[in-house]
């Protein structure tokens, strides 16, 4: 298994995404669970995904990040963005 160098602000952009999460999900009307039905997950993890509990370890998973940003109609690098 090959080793991944995290950048040293990797917690920022993850705190940042998480707040987009929520902030896009409000400004589309959807509720938690409809985001989760979208994105095929769980309701739980759209709660972790906006509580920023996925971003307290390296070991968050990308693959849902990506699903729930698509069900918003986000792409992943307008996701992990700077706001500007």
């Amino acid at each position: 298994m090959t080793s991944v160098q995290l950048p040293p602000d990797y917690t920022a952009t993850l705190q940042r995404a998480s707040a987009r999460f929520r902030r896009e999900r409000r400004s589309q009307g959807l509720t938690q669970e409809q985001l989760a039905a979208r994105a095929g997950v769980h309701r739980n993890t759209i709660q972790n995904l906006e509580a920023d509990r996925f971003t307290q370890a390296p070991a968050f998973r990308i693959d849902v990040m990506l699903a729930v940003a698509h069900a918003l109609g986000l792409k992943g690098c307008d996701l992990f963005a700077a706001e500007g």
